[in-house]
């Protein structure tokens, strides 16, 4: 369901225009999951029909926009001529590249979602432990996921002013900073509080951005989307599996270092590929500029 969701709203908004759309179906994901756990306590523990049969009601307002929704369609003209040109080696060179970015996107997806959910899940024994906030713990955890609502919110609003690759590279600076910050006073309540509200804050927007940028630059189809999913899933549970063994190996504040690597190794990625796309438009500019008299002679 969540691929054919960021499926059609790749396919419906074109370009960026699909990230605001994206980090809106966050902060939805992000409330969902703070209201559900206690719609189910109310319901009590014994009666589990009744939560499967929530659940399904929950499905009817999704059905019913469905049904009286037309779904996007990609351009079957665009799909025909991309497959007819696969004879020729640069098509062959552009879907191979595609690919490798759906890939790269993927890999980004694992390590962003991972980080998330793994401070989601982890954040708590880390307040017992390190800073020892003992039954206040759960306060850390009540403050990111208010932190990726509201900062995804804000995202929508202004993602559509700046550019999302600079956007995304300023993003993970700042929350590298934060955590290296963290780092220096793991101990401080304070410190603890102010770090968590700016990781989720500026950080939880960042899942939504590998897909955003994907639909930007490329004409994704459906099979790319769901691989930029799947990375997605693995992440929501191999690096907080990863994160529970570091921790257990090297005490709580592994929990930070494996934030702070993360972090740092999708921001060098992207520092990358910004790097590259500036100097493709510089090489491009040069070409333009010196056939511009050969042009003019021409005419």
């Amino acid at each position: 369901l969540v691929v054919c969701t960021t499926t059609t709203a790749c396919w419906t908004f074109p370009g960026k225009a699909v990230a605001p759309i994206l980090s809106g179906m966050l902060a939805t994901y992000g409330v969902t999951s703070a209201l559900l756990p206690a719609v189910f306590w109310c319901i009590g523990r014994g009666h589990l029909d009744i939560k499967y049969v929530f659940v399904a009601a929950c499905c009817v307002p999704a059905i019913i926009l469905i049904l009286a929704s037309d779904p996007p369609v990609k351009s079957m003209a665009a799909v025909d001529d991309s497959c007819s040109k696969l004879a020729n080696s640069d098509d062959r060179k552009l879907w191979c590249r595609q690919w490798l970015l759906a890939c790269a996107a993927s890999f980004a997806s694992l390590l962003l979602q991972g980080t998330s959910t793994s401070m989601l899940g982890w954040l708590k024994t880390f307040g017992e432990q390190q800073v020892e906030l003992g039954g206040d713990a759960e306060l850390l955890v009540t403050l990111l996921q208010a932190g990726n609502v509201i900062g995804s919110l804000a995202a929508a609003e202004y993602q559509g002013h700046f550019n999302l690759l600079d956007l995304l590279c300023t993003q993970l600076a700042v929350v590298g900073l934060s955590i290296a910050f963290w780092l220096t006073m793991t101990t401080s309540p304070s410190a603890s509080i102010v770090a968590v509200m700016v990781f989720g804050f500026v950080g939880g927007p960042t899942v939504g951005y590998c897909p955003a940028l994907f639909n930007q630059y490329t004409q994704p189809s459906g099979a790319q989307m769901a691989l930029i999913n799947i990375g997605t899933n693995c992440g929501t549970g191999l690096v907080p599996y990863v994160a529970g063994l570091l921790m257990t190996q090297y005490g709580p504040s592994a929990l930070l270092w494996l934030a702070l690597t993360t972090n740092g190794l999708v921001l060098l990625g992207f520092l990358v590929v910004r790097l590259i796309a500036t100097s493709s438009t510089s090489a491009s500019a040069r070409e333009d500029s010196s056939s511009m008299p050969l042009l003019a002679d021409a005419s």
